[in-house]
């Protein structure tokens, strides 16, 4: 490659992006993004906050294995809320 191709290249991707960012098409749709995260952010928050599983680590009980493993999981909540709501109801 010469520095012509890149030169070439670099103008492609720069009037691409030019018409992304004037087609209101691309801000609704970074808008959704933004307020996926926001609701995915606010309901594992309160997901943790209300379930006693996530809430406390488990020191005795039964299955104490396995809600320790739980516990230990609650930080995957959001990455799992954002999974959910983007790529499940793909059809």
């Amino acid at each position: 490659m010469n520095v012509n191709r890149l030169q070439d290249l670099a103008y492609e991707w720069l009037n691409t992006l030019m018409g992304w960012l004037s087609s209101p098409q691309f801000y609704a749709q970074a808008a959704a993004i933004a307020v996926g995260v926001l609701a995915a952010r606010l309901l594992a928050g309160q997901i943790v906050a209300r379930a006693a599983v996530f809430r406390d680590e488990p020191t005795e009980g039964a299955l104490l294995k396995l809600r320790r493993f739980a516990w230990s999981c609650r930080d995957l909540l959001f990455p799992l809320l954002i999974f959910h709501c983007w790529v499940l109801p793909r059809p």
